[in-house]
């Protein structure tokens, strides 16, 4: 384990990296005395893009007919062989169903198995209308995992084939879906629906929390309970947002889908697309801060972070930034709303007035929670005489947070120099920000911040924290040895865990200074690590990892019911870990992720950027994890068709 704080002299270097990581073993095919760990290969040949759906017991993933066998395999009897068709796996007893049915997308809950599915595309009436022709034969399909087959598959809905993103979403055991309306609505009915676990080929429908009003709800996300949908107002006939107009394509919504009967809440407010970004943060019993980016454009074409609209925060406009305001209609602006007492009609959303982008962030820290966001300097046009971290540009992104309050001109926001530094858009879907602890951690780019944290010549990406709670008086930790011998950290990939109990981070040997992997003298490595504060010391930030070097810029790692798995680059490491005949392959690695023993070769993996493994969202009772092994990377056949081209889905067990 790592305790990265000291920074040894050059001469003890060398004695403790050791120390510092746990060195990994040598490469087996999987754990020798249980069935855990050992992976196990599907039969069939899957596209780079499958998805790979898990829920407990159950994997479900999309053969490719093109691919799978020699010439390829009509799995649905329709004369061709280019669909896509699902797969279900039982991961405790081994057995694998194809279910001859060809769909687009994939879900689960509890043991029930979700199709989205192309009548077109699998030649078959599903919902026996007597055609299998657009626009009403996009259809939902249905099959229990305990008695899959092809004869067991299930119609479920009649989908609505205009909707773009996502045709269904999983949230708190319930499965919900935007379904194609056989008769018109009638107010306060929408064309959301959804089925539940104890009844799962029966739709309910929910209502719109407006009595007056119907809707036709576009899925965009869920998280932590909360489903965020959109409205289009080309689609409702009517001005959902307030701003005058009947033109603005997605209004935002939201539903709590933990209470008994759902309704859906229009928000007000427009978002740029039905991927923007969104955090709804859940303080327990249903009491979110949910924050959202709203789309000026079409939000009434007005600015909504001008400066004079700000007066009473302190610290809003940094002192750098003066004589300035913003006043275009082009920016991403961050909002949020406290879901119990907005939902209740005694509160509204407030607007922070920051420019946002790529990502939210929402801590509670202290009793008080902060919400946050990626800045594009570019997008401030309140601080175009200088810029937002004081190097006198307006290229870098910035890290801004706002203290939640029900009234902007009570809240206190951030806006001293120091603490307004440039991030780096660190792999790993974090964009280079995070949070742990109730604290904010980010990856600084010291080149574009125009200033030295590490107290190093070079620059480097750097990891910081920093505790919102401190108000003014906030300061980032970079332990940048000054006076104080002590070690900066580098990270070339940064990941959340699921449970935010660590952060995944690929630490850099060029900041650490010497040689972590014992198979080489280099420091262009990077190495796997499990951040978390010291349990004994909050303000102690650690990277405790193995010394085996990842992909740096891919290193896929994930943790999932106690074990920690990763994606190794041999090259890097210099090592044939896969026992083939080269040192170029990517390979997959685990270990303990609390002791980090145990560590091992799982596999031969490959070079997609996606995680090293895929499992479920509920990552203590799922039993398996499952990946994508690339035949070609060990010229191995594993799914047994005669060659070795094929991407194949392996998986493993992990838990009872």
């Amino acid at each position: 384990m790592i305790h990265l704080r000291l920074r040894p002299s050059v001469a003890v270097l060398a004695s403790t990296a050791v120390a510092l990581f746990s060195t990994a073993c040598t490469p087996t095919d999987s754990s020798s005395d249980t069935l855990f760990f050992e992976a196990m290969s599907t039969k069939q040949s899957v596209t780079p893009a499958t998805p790979l759906v898990i829920q407990e017991r159950w994997l479900a993933y999309l053969a490719d007919e093109a691919s799978t066998g020699a010439g390829g395999t009509d799995y649905n009897g329709d004369g061709d062989f280019t669909d896509q068709i699902a797969v279900v796996v039982n991961m405790a007893t081994r057995a694998q169903v194809v279910l001859n049915t060809s769909a687009d997308e994939l879900a689960i809950i509890g043991s029930q198995i979700y199709l989205v599915t192309d009548e077109a595309k699998d030649d078959q009436d599903w919902n026996l209308d007597g055609d299998t022709a657009a626009p009403d034969d996009l259809v939902l399909l249905q099959v229990n995992g305990n008695n899959a087959g092809p004869g067991q598959v299930t119609f479920v809905a009649t989908l609505n084939p205009a909707v773009t993103g996502p045709h269904m979403i999983a949230s708190n055991n319930r499965l919900f879906f935007q379904e194609l309306p056989s008769v018109p609505l009638v107010a306060p009915q929408t064309a959301l629906e959804y089925v539940t676990t104890s009844a799962p080929t029966v739709p309910v429908r929910i209502s719109n929390a407006d009595l007056t009003q119907t809707a036709t709800p576009q899925l965009s996300a869920a998280d932590e309970g909360m489903l965020f949908v959109t409205l289009d107002e080309n689609v409702e006939g009517r001005d959902v947002n307030g701003d005058g107009d009947t033109t603005d394509a997605f209004c935002l919504a939201l539903v709590d889908t933990t209470v008994t009967t759902p309704k859906v809440r229009e928000v007000g407010l427009s978002v740029a697309s039905a991927t923007s970004p969104v955090r709804a943060f859940d303080r327990g019993t249903g009491d979110w801060v949910v924050s959202f980016l709203v789309d000026e454009a079409s939000q009434g074409g007005l600015s909504r972070n001008n400066a004079t609209n700000f007066a009473l925060v302190t610290g809003w406009r940094p002192t750098q930034c003066t004589g300035v305001n913003d006043t275009d209609a082009t920016d991403q602006v961050l909002a949020y709303l406290v879901y119990t007492t907005w939902a209740a009609g005694n509160s509204q959303p407030i607007n922070t007035g920051f420019p946002g982008s790529d990502r939210i962030l929402t801590v509670l820290r202290a009793g008080s929670t902060y919400v946050a966001t990626i800045v594009p300097e570019g997008a401030d046009g309140n601080c175009t005489v200088n810029s937002l971290n004081g190097d006198g540009d307006q290229l870098d992104r910035i890290l801004r947070w706002f203290k939640v309050v029900n009234v902007v001109g009570q809240s206190d926001v951030f806006g001293n120099v120091a603490g307004l530094i440039a991030l780096a858009n660190t792999p790993g879907g974090t964009f280079g920000i995070t949070d742990l602890d109730g604290k904010f951690l980010v990856v600084c780019d010291e080149a574009a911040d125009s200033r030295n944290h590490d107290a190093q010549a070079a620059d480097h990406d750097v990891v910081g924290w920093l505790d919102p709670a401190d108000g003014a008086s906030a300061v980032w930790e970079f332990d940048d040895g000054t006076g104080t011998g002590v070690q900066a950290t580098g990270a070339s990939w940064m990941a959340d865990q699921i449970e935010r109990e660590r952060v995944m981070v690929a630490f850099e040997e060029s900041v650490f200074g010497f040689p972590i992997n014992s198979s080489d003298n280099d420091t262009n490595d990077s190495m796997p690590t499990l951040g978390r504060f010291d349990p004994g010391n909050s303000t102690d930030l650690d990277f405790p990892g193995i010394a085996v070097a990842v992909s740096a810029n891919n290193a896929g790692m994930g943790v999932v019911n106690g074990s920690f798995f990763f994606r190794v680059d041999e090259a890097a490491d210099n090592r044939n870990w896969n026992g083939d005949t080269d040192k170029n392959d990517q390979v997959l690695f685990r270990s303990n992720a609390g002791s980090f023993t145990g560590t091992i070769f799982v596999s031969t993996l490959n070079s997609l950027n996606r995680p090293a493994v895929e499992f479920g969202t509920t990552t203590q009772s799922d039993v398996g994890a499952a990946f994508l092994a690339d035949e070609s990377q060990q010229n191995k056949d594993f799914n047994g068709d005669g060659d070795t081209n094929d991407f194949v889905v392996r998986w493993m067990r992990i838990g009872p």
